[in-house]
């Protein structure tokens, strides 16, 4: 999805939504607690989060910053993972298909531009990935393999 973003910081967001995609699906698909813990498992990796001794300057100050800005964005992406898996009545047992991995990246794509005023680069005809798309069709089969 993040290639599909205009003008913006690209590191930044990328890691955005790096996270909240991340953590929207392994709470559609495993709940919550799961997501979770896989996040914090991630982030609580670096001493300075652990200890409470984050440096006042240099790298290790910027990395602080960093890991809490993803826990902040694993909590958006849990968020909506829940919201989204209630809307299209995804649970763990869902096998997916084609129309609902692009109903799902559609309405996530759709959060991003509610919550951030990001602009996408085709919005018409229902949102910007179709179950045709083959990338939509390799996820589709990723998510499948992999839950």
């Amino acid at each position: 999805m993040n290639h599909l973003v205009k003008g913006q910081n690209r590191g930044t967001l990328d890691n955005t939504m790096l996270h909240v995609n991340g953590q929207a699906l392994f709470t559609s698909i495993f709940g919550r607690g799961y997501a979770q813990l896989a996040g914090d498992i991630h982030e609580r990796d670096h001493k300075a989060l652990m200890t409470g001794e984050i440096p006042n300057k240099g790298k290790g100050l910027t990395a602080a910053i960093d890991n809490y800005s993803d826990m902040v964005n694993n909590q958006w992406g849990q968020r909506w993972g829940e919201a989204i898996a209630k809307d299209l009545g995804i649970t763990k047992d869902t096998k997916w298909t084609d129309d609902i991995t692009a109903k799902y990246l559609n309405a996530l794509q759709g959060k991003y531009a509610l919550s951030m005023g990001l602009k996408f680069k085709s919005e018409k005809d229902g949102g910007t990935f179709k179950a045709t798309d083959e990338f939509v069709k390799k996820y589709t089969t990723f998510i499948n393999a992999n839950k």
